[in-house]
C-alpha cells in the first residue's frame, strides 16, 4: 500500500513540475484581476502612445450561407483570426502558477475598431462581441468574432447558368489614422479550416488585396452549379420548342393545329416569367439566356403562324388558281421527294443486280465443271439457242400486237394525269409541300440557336 501512494504522489509531482496548465482557480483569479484593474480601454495598448500598432487580420470562411443574385447580397458565415499586440497585458507565468494564457471578457479591453465597409444592413463595429478574447503572457491578444456577414456583390450574369462572380469582403478601421493602426493579412488567401460545400456554388479560391486608407479586402471565387437551371429550365425549353415543330405533322382535318401550338407559346411564357424572377433587374449586362429564351419564344410564335398560313392553303377553294409561286413551291418539293424515292429505289435494283450476277456467275461455275467432266456442252448453251430460236419466230408479232393495245393505255392515263393536276386536290399538295418545308427550316433554326447558345456560355473567354 505504501508503495502504492509512493507511485502516486510521484505521478503528482511529475504532472505538477512539467504540464503548464496546473494552477488553481485562485491564481487564475488574481491574474485577471491584475490585468483588468486599472486597464483604460480608451487609449491605444502602448506605454509609447506614437508607437504604430499592427493588428492583423484574415477571413475563415465556414460555409455560403446564400448568394441572391436579384438583391445583389452574398451571405457567409465564417469567423476573423485578429491578432495584435498590447503592452499592459503581460506577466511572468511563474508568478501565477505557471499560467501561460488566459481569456477575458472583451469589454474591458482595448480592441482595434474593426468594421465590414460593404456591409447590407447596419455598420457594426465587429469587436463589440459577447466572444471573450485570448491573452498570451507575452502581450499576444487573439479575437475570434463568429457569425454571418452579409456584404454586397453585384454579379455577372452574362454566361448565365455558367456563370462566375468574385466577390468582396471588404474590413477596414475606423477612428485611427494609418500611422497609429495598421491593417495586415495573416495570410494571402481565405482560410477555409471548417468549410462546408454549398449545393449551388462551387468555391473555387480567393485572395487578399491592400486598398487605400489601409482596407484590406478579402474576394472570393464563386462559380455557379449549373445542373439545376439545365434540368429545370433549358432542358424543358427546349424539348417543348422541339415538340412544337412536329405540328405540321398533325392532320388537317383534325382542327388541332392552331390550339396545339398556342399551348406551346403559352407553356414557353410562363417558363420565361420564371426565369425572369430569379434574375437581377438589370440591363447592363443582359444575360445570354434571356435572349436564347426570347429567341425560342419567336421561333414558337413562327411556328404556330406557318401553320395557320398552311391551313389556310389547304382550305383553299378549287375555284381558285394557283399562283406560279405556290406551283414552283409544291414542284421542289414534289421533285426532292421523287429524287429520294428513285435513289432508294436505284439502289435496291443496283443490290438486286448485284445478288443475281452472283447467283449466276455460280450456276455457269457449276455447269463448265459439269460439262468438263463429260465433254458434252453446257445446259446454258443449250437453253439459250432453244430460247433464241422461239424468241425470233414470235418477236414481230408479239410487238406489233403489245404496242397496238398499250399506246390508248399510255394516252389515258396521261389525260387522267393532266385533269388530276387541275382539281381541288392541288391546293392540298401545296399545303402538304409547306408542311414538310417548315418543318424542315424550323428544325433547322432551332438546332442553330441552341448550338450557339451553348457555345458562347461554355467556351466564354
Amino acid at each position: 500500500m505504501n508503495l502504492i501512494l509512493k507511485y502516486c504522489f510521484f505521478a503528482i509531482y511529475i504532472i505538477c513540475t512539467f504540464n503548464a496548465e496546473c494552477y488553481t482557480a485562485d491564481q487564475t483569479k488574481a491574474l485577471i484581476n491584475n490585468l483588468t484593474t486599472g486597464y483604460n480601454k480608451n487609449i491605444k495598448p502602448r506605454y509609447n502612445q506614437s508607437e504604430l500598432i499592427t493588428v492583423r487580420i484574415t477571413l475563415d470562411v465556414i460555409s455560403i450561407q446564400d448568394f441572391d443574385e436579384v438583391k445583389e447580397v452574398l451571405a457567409i458565415v465564417g469567423y476573423l483570426h485578429i491578432r495584435w499586440y498590447d503592452d499592459f497585458l503581460t506577466w511572468n507565468p511563474e508568478d501565477y502558477g505557471t499560467i501561460s494564457n488566459t481569456s477575458i471578457i472583451n469589454d474591458v479591453l482595448w480592441k482595434p475598431p474593426i468594421i465590414l465597409v460593404n456591409k447590407v444592413n447596419k455598420i457594426e463595429n465587429l469587436m463589440d462581441s459577447w466572444q471573450k478574447v485570448r491573452v498570451l503572457h507575452t502581450g499576444d491578444v487573439f479575437y475570434f468574432p463568429v457569425g454571418t456577414h452579409s456584404v454586397t456583390c453585384t454579379p455577372d450574369i452574362t454566361y448565365y447558368p455558367f456563370d462566375s462572380h468574385t466577390c468582396y469582403f471588404n474590413f477596414s478601421l475606423w477612428e485611427y489614422y494609418e500611422t497609429e493602426v495598421v491593417l495586415k493579412p495573416f495570410t494571402k488567401e481565405v482560410l477555409r479550416t471548417y468549410y462546408t460545400a454549398n449545393g449551388a456554388w462551387d468555391f473555387l479560391g480567393s485572395r487578399v488585396d491592400k486598398n487605400l486608407f489601409g482596407s484590406l479586402s478579402f474576394g472570393l471565387y464563386l462559380k455557379r452549379k449549373p445542373w439545376f437551371v439545365l434540368f429545370n429550365v433549358i432542358v424543358p425549353m427546349t424539348l417543348m420548342v422541339f415538340l412544337n415543330a412536329f405540328v405540321f405533322f398533325i392532320p388537317a382535318e383534325c382542327g388541332e393545329r392552331i390550339s396545339y401550338g398556342v399551348t406551346v407559346v403559352l407553356a414557353i411564357a410562363v417558363f420565361l416569367t420564371l426565369v425572369g424572377e430569379n434574375l437581377p433587374k438589370t440591363s447592363s449586362p443582359m444575360p445570354i439566356i434571356s435572349f436564347y429564351l426570347l429567341a425560342l419564344l419567336i421561333t414558337s410564335i413562327l411556328i404556330t403562324a406557318a401553320s395557320i398560313f398552311s391551313l389556310r392553303i389547304y382550305h383553299q377553294t378549287s375555284s381558285e388558281n394557283v399562283t406560279s409561286f405556290m406551283y414552283q413551291i409544291e414542284k421542289l418539293c414534289r421533285s426532292k421527294s421523287i429524287n429520294w424515292k428513285q435513289k432508294k429505289l436505284k439502289n435496291e435494283t443496283d443490290l438486286h443486280n448485284l445478288k443475281n450476277n452472283v447467283q449466276g456467275s455460280k450456276k455457269n461455275h457449276m455447269e463448265r465443271n459439269v460439262s468438263k467432266m463429260d465433254g458434252s456442252p453446257p445446259v446454258s448453251t443449250i437453253l439459250s439457242d432453244l430460247h433464241g430460236r422461239n424468241k425470233h419466230l414470235n418477236f414481230t408479232n408479239r410487238d406489233n400486237t403489245q404496242s397496238i393495245e398499250e399506246r390508248p393505255e399510255e394516252e389515258s392515263s396521261l389525260n387522267e394525269k393532266d385533269s388530276k393536276d387541275n382539281t381541288e386536290g392541288t391546293w392540298k399538295d401545296i399545303s402538304v409541300a409547306l408542311d414538310k418545308m417548315f418543318f424542315a427550316l424550323f428544325i433547322v433554326l432551332f438546332t442553330v440557336e441552341t448550338v450557339v447558345f451553348f457555345a458562347i456560355v461554355t467556351l466564354k473567354p
